[in-house]
C-alpha cells in the first residue's frame, strides 16, 4: 500500500495550520524559526549588511546582548550624534553593504588579500570616500584624513572578523555599479551622487544567483579561515528596491532580486551547521499580515514590523522583548531628518536628485 508522505508531517509544515495559528497568536508565528545554534547574551555579535540590518544592532543593545562595536566614539557621545557620523550603525563604519560582492571586498581588504582603492572624491574643497559615501556627510578636511579614516575602518573590520562569535549579514541588493578600470564595486551608483567627479566611470551589473552565491561563499570561507568557530546568521532585507536600472517594472525587479538572495541564503546555509538563515524577509512579507508591516509608501518597514522581527529572533533564546514603536526606529515615509540620520541608507541617494515625478512611458 502506498503511503502518502504528506500525511504525518509536523503541524508547522502545513499551510492551514499556519493560518489558524496566526489567527490565534497574532503577529507571532509559532515555530517559525528553529535556530541551528544558540546565541547567548555573552556572544560577541557583529552586524553588517543593508539598511534593514541597522535594526539588529539597535535591538541587540536594547536586549542587553553583546553587540561588538570595534569603531566608536567616546561613551559620553550620544547615540544621536554618533549615528549622524555613522558610528554605532554597524559594527564598524563600513556603511551599508548591500551586496555579497562588497562584503567579499571588505573581507579581502581587511585580510590584506587586496589593496584598498586609493580613489577619493573632492567636492567643494572637501574630501569624500566613494567606498562609504555617507561617512562624514560634510566630507573630510584633507585627503590624508580621508585615507586615514578609511584605513582605521579596515583595521576595525579585521577585528570584527577575528573577534566575532556570531557574524550577522543582511543581504539587500543584486544590482550594483563597479569601476570598469579597477574592477572594484561601489556601494551606490556614483552618477547618482552630486559629490562624485564628472570623470568618474562606472558600469552597471546585476549579479545573478551564481555570482551572489560565489561571492558569499568566498567571503565566509575567508572569515572562517581566520575565525574557525564563528557562527554566521544570514537574513534578507524585506525592503523593496527604491529604483531599478533594469527595463523591468520595479516590482518585478524587486521580486527577482529578493528571490535570488533568498535562494542563495538557503543554499549556503545548507552547506554548514555553523551557517543559519533567519526569516526576517518572510515575517514582513507573509500574506497573513497582508502588507500591514509596510508603511504608506509600501516600501518602508513600520516600527511594529521591526519589533515583530526581533521578537521572532529573540524568542527561541528565551529573551522576552517588549519593545515599543519608538524603541526600534523603522524607515517611516514621513520621518524627520533626525530619524533619517538614525537609519542611514545610501540606496535612497539614487533618487534624491531625480525628477520628482519621474518619467512615464
Amino acid at each position: 500500500m502506498t503511503v502518502n508522505p504528506y500525511r504525518n508531517l509536523e503541524n508547522r509544515q502545513y499551510w492551514r495550520n499556519f493560518v489558524s495559528d496566526s489567527k490565534e497568536s497574532g503577529v507571532i508565528i509559532r515555530e517559525l524559526w528553529q535556530p541551528k545554534f544558540n546565541i547567548s547574551k555573552d556572544d560577541e555579535i557583529v552586524t553588517f549588511g543593508s539598511c534593514f540590518a541597522q535594526h539588529f544592532s539597535h535591538a541587540l543593545k536594547k536586549a542587553n546582548y553583546t553587540w561588538l562595536c570595534t569603531e566608536d566614539l567616546p561613551a559620553g557621545v550620544s547615540d544621536e550624534v554618533a549615528t549622524a557620523l555613522d558610528y554605532r550603525v554597524f559594527s564598524c563604519r563600513t556603511g551599508n553593504i548591500y551586496t555579497t560582492s562588497i562584503l567579499n571586498q571588505w573581507v579581502d581588504w581587511s585580510l590584506n588579500k587586496q589593496v584598498m582603492p586609493q580613489e577619493i572624491w573632492q567636492y567643494k574643497k572637501r574630501y569624500y570616500d566613494p567606498m562609504r559615501p555617507t561617512i562624514e556627510k560634510v566630507g573630510f578636511e584633507s585627503l590624508e584624513e580621508c585615507l586615514a579614516m578609511r584605513e582605521q575602518t579596515r583595521l576595525c573590520f579585521t577585528r570584527c572578523i577575528e573577534q566575532a562569535e556570531v557574524f550577522v549579514f543582511t543581504l539587500g541588493l543584486t544590482e550594483a555599479w563597479y569601476n570598469p578600470d579597477m574592477g572594484y564595486e561601489y556601494p551606490v551608483c556614483p552618477q547618482a551622487l552630486k559629490i562624485a567627479p564628472i570623470e568618474c566611470r562606472s558600469q552597471f551589473v546585476n549579479h545573478d544567483y551564481g555570482s551572489v552565491k560565489a561571492y558569499l561563499l568566498s567571503a565566509l570561507e575567508k572569515i572562517r579561515q581566520v575565525n574557525p568557530t564563528v557562527k554566521v546568521l544570514l537574513t534578507v532585507s524585506p525592503v523593496p528596491l527604491i529604483a531599478t536600472q533594469l527595463s523591468d517594472h520595479v516590482m518585478v525587479a524587486t521580486t527577482s532580486a529578493k528571490s535570488i538572495l533568498r535562494a542563495v541564503c538557503s543554499s549556503v546555509a545548507d552547506t554548514s551547521k555553523h551557517i543559519d538563515y533567519f526569516p526576517s524577509y518572510e515575517i514582513i512579507t507573509n500574506p497573513f499580515k497582508s502588507g500591514n508591516f509596510f508603511a504608506d509608501d509600501r516600501r518602508s518597514v513600520t516600527s511594529d514590523g521591526v519589533n515583530t522581527v526581533m521578537q521572532h529572533f529573540f524568542g527561541p533564546f528565551g529573551t522576552a522583548v517588549h519593545a515599543h514603536s519608538n524603541d526600534l526606529t523603522a524607515n517611516q515615509p514621513n520621518r524627520s531628518k533626525k530619524d533619517y540620520d538614525q537609519t542611514v541608507c545610501e540606496e535612497e541617494l539614487l533618487v534624491a536628485f531625480a525628477n520628482e515625478q519621474g518619467k512615464s512611458t
